[in-house]
């Protein structure tokens, strides 16, 4: 028998065989661990160990100090503004899982969610009673007819709604965002929202927001921000003296911190280029805020330390579903030629042959069409 010399030895074929292996162990390890960006409001608990946050439209806790993060929720809808309970037993947030946005609460270790409001407009959580037994939110509902604000989205008013359940009882008609209460449940800081789109950078004019403080036993309303440009998010400190807020007093949106009772504001972030956002504190005063995409946590006078996250598994993307236009029709009209009909379908418009030979799709917008003719 023919006697041929192998192109490879033993040695050479075992290297291979563990180059391979390592690259593709290399290579699953790299698609079960995701380095998210864009994480959007974070909120840190009121011991400073544990961060939620919302990342394509669902919610994850991870701990401060960075790791791997695991989902508190996994629905279709879309899950975002989570807030902790003073005590750290709950998170509230907003899901649109029915429609528009509602408040529900969940145990901060996870599992069921309860929905506590069904209105028809969006309703946001912002923090809970002092007390931990309602969640404060804002809704642009209609509230009394002395109001001169026509119901609106743009204009929140202050709700609160049980823990348990219940009717939603309003607490002040003027338009409050970003309320958070002090410790004694005295007072509520807010930002107010006149005209100007959310997201709007540097701009310097009479409808940029403002800060707020409302004296509930009082019932009277203090502007705590000098600033012409932009004031938000503000915080009160657990001294229940100070308040953190963001502005842009010198370029990029920053953090800052100023008396309650009056004073000079004083910058405690310098990022550039980029705002900063979503701002929350611990009972410590530890800050923690979003900025570029990415999670930081700061004490008062310390660096900024952005927090290493990772989320393992198959997160929830490529979400495209094939779905059958048969059904849920809510509107048609048919042609003159009497060989055509005209329907919406999902807040779409699609045209049909009578004779089932062709259906074609019309319009593709992220807006409700109606009224087809």
């Amino acid at each position: 028998m023919l006697n041929r010399s192998l192109p490879f030895s033993t040695r050479t074929i075992t290297f291979l065989i563990v180059v391979v292996v390592f690259f593709a162990q290399s290579m699953v390890s790299l698609q079960a661990q995701i380095v998210p960006l864009w994480m959007r409001y974070p909120a840190l608990s009121p011991d400073g160990s544990t961060i939620v946050f919302s990342y394509r439209g669902d919610l994850y806790r991870v701990p401060s100090q960075g790791g791997q993060a695991i989902p508190l929720t996994v629905h279709e809808g879309h899950e975002t503004n989570p807030v902790w309970s003073h005590d750290g037993k709950m998170i509230a947030f907003a899901s649109d899982r029915y429609g528009n946005y509602d408040v529900f609460v969940m145990p901060a270790s996870g599992g069921e969610a309860k929905r506590l409001t069904a209105h028809s407009v969006n309703d946001i959580p912002y923090d809970f009673t002092a007390d931990n037994s309602a969640v404060l939110f804002g809704s642009g509902r209609h509230t009394v007819a002395s109001n001169v604000r026509f119901p609106s989205g743009r204009f929140q008013q202050l709700y609160k709604v049980d823990v348990r359940g219940g009717k939603s009882i309003l607490l002040s008609a003027v338009g409050m965002e970003w309320a958070k209460i002090n410790t004694k449940g005295t007072a509520i800081v807010y930002q107010d929202r006149k005209a100007e789109d959310p997201w709007r950078k540097h701009h310097v004019s009479s409808v940029a927001r403002d800060m707020w403080q409302w004296d509930i036993s009082t019932n009277t309303y203090t502007k705590l921000s000098a600033f012409e440009g932009e004031n938000r998010e503000p915080v009160i400190a657990s001294d229940d003296q100070r308040v953190f807020f963001l502005a842009e007093n010198k370029g990029a949106q920053n953090i800052y911190v100023k008396p309650l009772s009056g004073g000079t504001p004083k910058q405690l972030t310098t990022f550039a280029n980029h705002p900063v956002r979503h701002l929350t504190r611990s009972n410590d005063n530890t800050l923690c805020f979003s900025w570029n995409g990415e999670i930081y946590t700061m004490k008062e006078g310390a660096a900024p330390s952005k927090v290493a996250i990772t989320i393992a598994g198959d997160v929830r993307s490529g979400t495209e579903r094939t779905i059958s236009i048969a059904e849920g029709i809510s509107e048609a009209v048919l042609a003159p030629n009497g060989k055509e009909v005209a329907y919406v379908v999902r807040g779409e418009v699609f045209v049909a042959s009578i004779d089932g030979q062709m259906t074609k799709r019309i319009t593709n917008t992220a807006y409700q069409e109606r009224m087809v003719a």
